[in-house]
């Protein structure tokens, strides 16, 4: 991350903190990892990546970084400059017009939410005597 010239090509700065993330995840550092995530999301806020980000937060066990993740989003996606008329934005207008991105945002934040509330009951969940790990 500390080259100057890989930093120049649009793109790398987020890859680099994408695959920051990537690490903290699989050290079981998911804090972390929604920093990174948040950070390259910053980068170039689009829908995709955040669905990418979140969903992988999700699958980790982190559905509550996840959820984060989704309303950091929310966030700066309202600062996101469209870029001039050629096939990229012909195609987010036809995304747009179907209301594809939304649709699977909502989704997508359902589902983090049934899991996490999930793991909440899961761990608050009353503990029955014939468990190993039962005080």
């Amino acid at each position: 991350m500390a080259n100057p010239n890989l930093n120049a090509v649009y793109g790398r700065r987020q890859d680099m903190l994408y695959l920051k993330g990537r690490l903290a995840l699989i050290q079981g550092d998911a804090n972390t990892a929604l920093v990174d995530f948040n950070r390259a999301l910053d980068q170039d806020a689009q829908a995709s990546v955040a669905l990418q980000q979140a969903a992988l937060l999700g699958s980790m066990g982190y559905p509550r970084q996840g959820l984060a993740h989704l309303d950091h989003y929310d966030v700066v996606q309202k600062h996101v400059v469209t870029s001039g008329f050629g096939m990229i934005r012909l195609h987010a207008w036809v995304l747009q017009r179907q209301d594809y991105w939304p649709k699977e945002l909502a989704h997508l934040r359902d589902t983090l939410n049934k899991n996490a509330v999930h793991q909440v009951s899961v761990v608050n969940a009353p503990c029955k005597p014939q468990e190993k790990n039962c005080a």
